[in-house]
């Protein structure tokens, strides 16, 4: 925990120094101008004791926005479908979905093939809607410096599930999560005769996740009932006005990012939220007009020419997401951070104004995952 307190404050504020040097102010957006109104973060690392005493350089990094944004020396990665099925929790009917006795999770590892000994690995958790293919970007980014990574499909929230997403299973994911680590583990212990046989290190585990997978995320993570292998959590874009209140009781390293302009998933109720009730060491890095839909890296350049991508992302809601904040419910509103006042997504659509360049914002995502993760 030290090491990641010491390290991650610098590789942070070089990013913010890279960011903020690139950015051109513009009051919208064109096809032929794709550059936001604000593309520098604020970066908010606590201020506690334990963090005071951390030495960041005045100049943290010569290094230019781009460089810190290059591919890692790992060029091949070789990558593994695994099919890993729970027979100790349900999956529910929905719908035309008759339900099944156990949960089945698909989860793609990729694996820089080159690389030496055990490795540092990642568990990530996609959201509502989306699937373990959706964050390719993040995903080869991170393999390319030499994280092992660990894609996971939810069997009820991704948009293929039979009968259709389910966003009242979703308080499963967290369990889901520490599942699929297992597993992965069992796959990486000698004489597994696995392709992940000793390949991953059991002491430098994350788990990062976007939106929905991002309270999954902290919930896998931080829950003081669970055993876990996690060492840290990242929640992009995480609807943590769900997350129960007791877990940020943990001191865990976590970094927060948001966007402030986020339709979907409003920046006040979820990321404020969460990051004043979490302990130390904690970070928040929060886009100026960052939005929701922009951290889908697979389809960052489709929305590019919008204005605001949650355009995109109210309209695929619309007709998909529980009603009434049954989803909110489903995750016990007596025990989470916002009770039973968490705000639902999109409540006016046609008021979003300019938000954030998709590919900006992917950019930025994938170097401050990254710097927490070497931290």
């Amino acid at each position: 925990m030290s090491r990641m307190i010491r390290a991650v404050p610098t590789l942070i504020v070089a990013l913010w120094f890279a960011a903020a040097c690139s950015a051109d102010p513009a009051t919208s957006r064109t096809d032929a101008d794709p550059v936001s109104p604000d593309v520098s973060p604020d970066i908010t690392p606590d201020t506690s004791p334990d963090t005071k005493e951390v030495a960041v350089p005045e100049t943290p990094s010569t290094l230019t926005f781009e460089e810190l944004l290059a591919d890692g020396p790992y060029e091949e990665i070789t990558s593994t479908t695994f099919t890993f099925v729970d027979p100790t929790r349900a999956t529910p009917a929905f719908k035309t979905y008759e339900g099944a006795p156990d949960r089945t999770l698909i989860v793609d590892v990729h694996v820089p093939t080159t690389a030496d000994g055990p490795r540092p690995w990642i568990v990530h958790a996609h959201g509502f809607l989306s699937t373990r293919k959706d964050s390719p970007k993040l995903v080869g980014f991170l393999a390319s410096h030499g994280y092992v990574v660990a894609a996971v499909e939810f069997p009820t929230t991704n948009r293929t599930a039979p009968g259709g997403p389910n966003g009242l299973d979703a308080p499963q994911q967290p369990q889901d999560l520490r599942f699929v680590a297992q597993a992965l583990l069992d796959e990486n212990a000698a004489g597994s005769g696995s392709v992940l046989e000793g390949r991953l290190d059991p002491t430098r585990a994350i788990v990062t996740g976007i939106s929905l997978g991002g309270v999954s995320a902290v919930g896998a993570s931080m829950d003081p009932a669970a055993d876990d292998p996690f060492s840290g959590v990242v929640s992009v874009a995480g609807v943590t006005c769900w997350a129960d209140r007791g877990w940020f009781d943990t001191q865990e390293p976590l970094l927060v990012m948001h966007g402030d302009s986020d339709a979907i998933v409003p920046f006040d109720a979820n990321a404020q939220a969460a990051w004043d009730l979490a302990q130390t060491p904690k970070y928040l890095v929060t886009l100026h007009t960052g939005t929701h839909t922009g951290f889908a890296d697979a389809t960052a350049a489709l929305f590019e020419s919008l204005d605001h991508a949650d355009e995109i992302g109210c309209s695929a809601l619309e007709g998909t997401f529980p009603e009434d904040n049954e989803a909110a419910d489903a995750w016990d509103p007596t025990r989470t951070v916002g009770g039973d006042s968490c705000p639902l997504p999109c409540p006016d659509p046609e008021a979003l104004g300019v938000g954030m360049s998709p590919l900006r914002q992917v950019d930025l995502l994938l170097v401050t995952v990254r710097a927490f993760a070497d931290g």
